[in-house]
């Protein structure tokens, strides 16, 4: 009988055999739902969690600025799949955080006559729950944000690129914290002397690129 189960189902026979003794044993009521499953019980993931965050903002391994994965799971005794799920659960809610400080910051150091009106991508961040609940409590907040997949239209990503060209790529950084000083220095002397960034770009000639790529694509085999 296992063996035309497992043929059936495509499966393992160690897959069929314990359905069968818990449906022998208790019917129906034993196959209802799948038994618990082993690994970490909720209050010890709870808690290696709470020592992940904690270690990641308030400690520094021996001999280097910052954990990496490997390391933080070793000094915690735990995988590094489980410092990698911590740190991705808690980024989200980190960086919407820091978001809506700065949205109180650019509040409080504007004068309350004024509108504000902010020029932002598409990141996930900006469009936080808690994000949405706070803009309209600051009415004079408008915020625009840039077409999806038109990075050319945001200048602070020519920035970011000016900056990595300029001073990152080809950089030799021994800390992270040598890399902030760089990147300070960068800003301070760039600062000293600004220069606005001229969009140079024809309209005609970017409507010509998309009229070429969508041509191309139409040419492409459908799957």
């Amino acid at each position: 009988m296992n063996k035309d189960i497992v043929v059936e189902l495509k499966t393992r026979p160690k897959n069929v055999s314990p359905w069968r003794s818990r449906f022998a044993a208790k019917r129906l009521v034993g196959i209802e739902k799948d038994l618990p499953r082993g690994g970490r019980p909720a209050t010890l993931r709870q808690g290696l969690s709470r020592q992940t965050i904690e270690a990641t903002t308030q400690t520094k391994p021996a001999n280097a600025t910052h954990w990496s994965t490997k390391t933080l799971a070793k000094h915690l005794g735990c995988s590094t799949s489980m410092v990698q799920r911590v740190w991705k659960a808690n980024e989200s809610q980190h960086r919407h955080q820091e978001w809506t400080n700065f949205l109180q910051l650019i509040d409080k150091q504007t004068p309350q006559n004024l509108d504000i009106h902010m020029i932002v991508d598409n990141y996930a961040t900006h469009k936080h729950p808690r994000v949405k609940t706070w803009l309209p409590r600051h009415r004079r907040f408008h915020m625009h944000f840039t077409p999806t997949s038109s990075s050319w239209l945001n200048f602070i990503e020519r920035w970011f690129c000016e900056i990595t060209g300029k001073r990152i790529r080809r950089g030799t950084f021994r800390s992270v914290q040598q890399l902030i000083d760089a990147i300070m220095a960068f800003i301070k002397d760039h600062n000293s002397n600004p220069k606005s960034f001229v969009w140079v770009a024809q309209v005609e000639d970017i409507l010509k690129k998309v009229c070429r790529a969508r041509a191309s694509l139409d040419k492409t085999p459908r799957g």
